[in-house]
């Protein structure tokens, strides 16, 4: 039987799986959004793509994270917490100056409530 802080551990695992299901979920909706859009740049497209590279390397380092978590390296596994929330808040970011910058050049009715969770 896990103890509490096994638990807590492996719900971090879950709620980043849950933010990653979400950030690919505004990914794809903004991606939709901007397909039906006039004049939108072709580096936007790319930006977002590369938004899906990160999230598959998010999903490797939290495997590596349940590794550590099993191990108890609290060394590790805040180290790997650390780098995946970065990554999510560099898309995040990014995708707010996107968007920002697209709002200048009149793109109205893109979707940017996305509210994932970061550990």
């Amino acid at each position: 039987m896990q103890n509490s802080s096994e638990n807590s551990q492996s719900s971090i695992v879950l709620r980043l799986h849950q933010s990653f299901a979400d950030l690919e979920k505004a990914i794809h909706g903004a991606r939709e959004t901007l397909t039906s859009k006039e004049n939108v740049p072709g580096n936007v497209f790319e930006r977002l793509d590369s938004y899906d590279q990160i999230i598959t390397r998010q999903r490797l380092l939290a495997k590596d994270l349940e590794q550590h978590i099993e191990q108890g390296d609290m060394v590790e596994i805040s180290r790997h917490v650390m780098i995946i929330n970065s990554l999510s808040g560099m898309i995040i970011d990014d995708a707010k100056q996107i968007l920002q910058s697209l709002s200048h050049s009149a793109a109205s009715g893109i979707e940017t409530d996305y509210q994932g969770e970061i550990c």
